[in-house]
């Protein structure tokens, strides 16, 4: 594994909340570049912070596999960072993660932030219409109120369809 990648993860283990929250960040963009295969963007060098080591640095699948692990171990073992990961596990595009996110829902359903990002992030791999039965149940929870409010709003804009009818 190269060393910047290991310095990442080092990082994203700190007792520093903004070094490891930006940390699990360039890790969340390294995987999406790869699972995208955007490595020809120019934009990941900004989004890496001008990091030319960071931005060169180029994934195996190996490597993505040892992050995603490391994105699910961090996040189910109680952290600070649930929402940065949940987004983080949004960047894994293409990778057979569903059965882990819906877990996920069930492990976080008391908090309105990390069930929101979930949300957001089985959305942009899967489409909410794959997890309906667990949208009408957390549509109807009042101890969410940011889910709810953007479940209500996606509903009043017909994005879902039929899905909550």
């Amino acid at each position: 594994m190269n060393e910047n990648l290991k310095n990442l993860l080092e990082k994203s283990k700190s007792n520093d909340f903004t070094v490891a929250n930006n940390a699990l960040s360039d890790l969340g963009l390294l995987v999406e570049r790869h699972t995208q295969n955007r490595y020809s963007e120019k934009d990941y060098l900004l989004l890496l912070d001008n990091n030319e080591e960071l931005y060169n640095l180029k994934l195996t699948d190996s490597d993505v596999d040892v992050i995603v692990s490391f994105f699910f171990d961090q996040i189910l073992n109680g952290t600070d960072h649930g929402v940065t990961l949940a987004w983080c596990l949004g960047k894994c595009y293409h990778l057979d993660i569903f059965e882990g996110m819906k877990k996920l829902l069930t492990v976080y359903d008391d908090d309105d932030d990390v069930t929101l990002q979930l949300l957001y992030s089985i959305n942009a791999l899967f489409g909410l219409d794959t997890i309906k039965p667990k949208l009408l149940k957390i549509k109807n929870r009042k101890d969410l109120p940011n889910t709810k409010s953007y479940l209500d709003e996606l509903e009043a804009n017909g994005f879902f369809g039929s899905v909550l009818n």
